[in-house]
């Protein structure tokens, strides 16, 4: 079950099953797709080494230059509200040539490796996706856990 909120230039989102919060202001995904080693899945628990993906489908809003946008998009990692597992302030930051189409898919990954994630803790991703030629910005967190 999804709830839906918009208004003006801005939307908010909750997914009542997987606890997913997201907030535009100037940008929108139109479908964000959890994929669990490749396959689509709509849950917020995982297996130890198993690839997480998170796909933001139809993303519009951005200020093109040069019939171009330039996203920015970073992820964070967060154990128990406050250790940081990982932290990419800008997977596109090496992007200077910007992406062509008129509603973009962005994504982005990671593995649960042991090294960092363990069955004992509350973990939430973190993503920002925001116009780098604009104000426009997108915020995505997803609460999860890691299967016993």
């Amino acid at each position: 079950m999804l709830i839906v909120l918009s208004a003006c230039n801005q939307s908010v989102e909750k997914d009542i099953l997987t606890g997913a919060y997201s907030r535009g202001d100037g940008l929108t995904s139109d479908y964000i797709f959890i994929y669990i080693n490749g396959k689509q899945k709509n849950k917020n628990t995982f297996d130890l080494n198993s690839k997480i993906e998170i796909v933001f489908d139809e993303m519009t809003g951005f200020h093109k230059k040069d019939g171009k946008a330039y996203p920015g998009l970073s992820m964070k990692i967060t154990a128990d509200e406050k250790e940081v597992i990982a932290d990419f302030p800008d997977l596109f930051d090496d992007n200077k040539d910007g992406f062509d189409s008129s509603s973009l898919s962005l994504n982005a990954s990671f593995k649960t490796v042991p090294d960092y994630f363990d069955t004992t803790k509350k973990y939430k991703l973190h993503i920002k996706i925001w116009d780098k030629n604009g104000e426009g910005t997108f915020t995505y967190e997803l609460p999860f856990t890691i299967n016993k």
